[in-house]
């Protein structure tokens, strides 16, 4: 390889080690990414102590709040939790 072709795809190189280096990034949060600040400084965290996936939260006409996902126990189905207040939940079974 001569001197000429090296210079050739230098820039281009510098150029995509750039981008690299910018798409990298660090994080200099030390928040709980589970927890979230609302108003008045307090802050809540995911209060259901099973694992659970893909939630769908319906705001029913009896004014409750239902949540309906994967896991949590279900065979085969959705578990179903409610709350009055979107922060305390209530197992409510099994609903497939």
């Amino acid at each position: 390889m001569n001197t000429k072709s090296i210079l050739s795809w230098l820039p281009g190189l510098a150029i995509l080690l750039l981008a690299l280096g910018a798409c990298k990034g660090k994080s200099t949060s030390t928040e709980d990414p589970t927890t979230a600040s609302v108003s008045g400084g307090h802050s809540y965290t995911n209060p259901l102590a099973v694992r659970f996936g893909d939630p769908y939260v319906l705001l029913a006409s009896d004014g409750k709040y239902y949540m309906y996902g994967t896991g949590g126990g279900a065979v085969d189905g959705f578990c179903c939790y409610s709350s009055d207040n979107l922060v305390d939940w209530n197992a409510e079974g099994q609903v497939y």
